[in-house]
């Protein structure tokens, strides 16, 4: 990670959905059929079994990411008001 200067990366793969009812914003799931699942994470955070290792299309940074509405970069986390988990 130091060398892409980043705190962490994470990679999501596009899945069949599954877990639906038990997961993080499934209230904000519109499409049952997919979803993002995290497959990897690296630098500060590597836990890939926590909240976000599934998560719907269109929720959160990610799923809007995922949609196509580009990428995020930030060099303030804690006063960028897109991220809600600052930790």
């Amino acid at each position: 990670m130091e060398e892409l200067d980043a705190a962490f990366a994470r990679i999501w793969l596009l899945d069949p959905g599954d877990l639906c009812a038990g997961r993080y914003k499934a209230a904000d799931c519109t499409n049952r059929d997919r979803c993002l699942h995290l497959e990897a994470s690296a630098g500060l955070c590597t836990n890939i079994n926590g909240e976000y290792r599934k998560i719907p299309l269109g929720a959160l940074k990610i799923g809007k990411i995922a949609q196509g509405f580009g990428s995020i970069y930030t060099n303030d986390v804690l006063g960028d008001d897109r991220l809600t988990n600052k930790q």
